[in-house]
């Protein structure tokens, strides 16, 4: 029913009916005479509508949209309510997603969702908030990283899309390259990309010890307030006390690997 699709040499659809067979056709309880090629792209269309409406396609993409917004594993009364406000809105998206956010799961669900790779390292990007010396060099930096991650953007071959999941990314290797990474953005060693102000990472301000730095810095790149345990790993990584003035911190030289520590933990591989 779909044969005929194609597109021309300039990348322009067209539908070709000489490659179209004929024949009555039946999927599920759809039925057509699909008679005559030259009514093959009518007959397809008619088919794509059915199945965009039948209840299988609700529940098929409305687990895809939950999985993406709440957790890897949604409960089953959050999928049947957003599938129920595919079909009463005649196959609309937007219900969709508003079911969603106007969902208690969804509300409960912050830490429940692992960043992709390229979600990863566009979150990093703006984290330090790094501008872009070469846009060209920039872009090609990105998607060198993207496609080591195994992970470049519109560049999955089958129709189902990049796993949305965390244990389709989260290994050993994947966690190793994206370190490596994170420390190459904190350095500055990435072709393209402009230096960060070091002074924005502190918002602005001159903290007087290594633990308020060290707040600051947390705050700045993943927007929480890290725990007691992981503050103290991180003062572990500098070698000092809290309470050390600013101005004899090692800081002085650990800021990038500093800032890089702080990119590799949970609080920003978080969605």
């Amino acid at each position: 029913m779909l044969t005929g699709r194609t597109v021309d040499e300039n990348q322009h659809y067209l539908f070709d009916d000489y490659v179209h067979p004929t024949g009555r056709i039946r999927v599920l309880d759809f039925e057509h005479p699909n008679a005559r090629a030259q009514g093959g792209q009518a007959a397809g269309d008619a088919m794509l509508r059915y199945l965009a409406k039948h209840p299988f396609t609700a529940k098929h993409l409305a687990r895809k949209v939950c999985v993406r917004y709440v957790s890897d594993d949604p409960s089953d009364e959050l999928v049947s309510a957003v599938a129920k406000a595919y079909l009463h809105s005649g196959t609309k998206i937007l219900p969709m997603v508003h079911t969603i956010l106007c969902s208690t799961e969804f509300w409960e669900s912050r830490g429940q969702k692992i960043r992709r790779p390229a979600e990863n390292l566009v979150a990093t990007v703006r984290a330090l908030g790094a501008g872009v010396r070469d846009w060209g060099k920039a872009l090609q930096s990105l998607h060198w990283q993207s496609s080591s991650l195994g992970n470049v953007p519109l560049d999955w071959p089958a129709p189902n899309g990049y796993a949305d999941t965390a244990s389709a990314w989260r290994s050993a290797g994947s966690l190793l390259d994206e370190w490596d990474l994170h420390l190459g953005f904190a350095g500055g060693w990435w072709d393209g990309f402009a230096e960060y102000d070091p002074k924005l990472l502190y918002q602005g301000a001159k903290p007087a010890t290594s633990g308020k730095a060290v707040d600051l810095l947390t705050r700045t790149l993943t927007g929480m307030r890290f725990a007691d345990p992981h503050r103290r790993a991180l003062q572990h990584f500098l070698g000092e006390n809290p309470s050390t003035p600013i101005d004899s911190s090692t800081l002085r030289w650990y800021l990038a690997p500093l800032v890089a520590l702080i990119l590799h933990g949970p609080h920003h591989a978080q969605r």
